[in-house]
């Protein structure tokens, strides 16, 4: 995970110097936009769709496939061929 500085330079969300083994780090997760339920006082409240008490739906990563180009779409289709739909 990370980001581009504005000079397209990468910066990675960690410590790249004292980077662990993937098996170290533990169980990761992101934020895919697939679902929010949030009542209407948060929305008020933290003027965000986080805020209160939040929990995540963990979804297989072949279940979530964001959709922002073409060639993303092609992706979901091909990952639903092969794997079905979601229970």
């Amino acid at each position: 995970m990370g980001s581009r500085d504005p000079e397209g330079r990468w910066l990675p969300e960690y410590d790249y110097q004292r980077r662990k083994l993937s098996q170290e780090v533990g169980a990761r997760y992101t934020e895919n936009g697939g679902l929010y339920v949030l009542w209407r006082e948060v929305l008020e409240t933290y003027g965000n769709r986080l805020g209160g008490e939040v929990y995540a739906l963990l979804m297989d990563w072949y279940q979530s496939v964001d959709i922002d180009l073409p060639e993303d779409l092609a992706t979901a289709e091909r990952l639903l061929r092969a794997w079905g739909p979601p229970a």
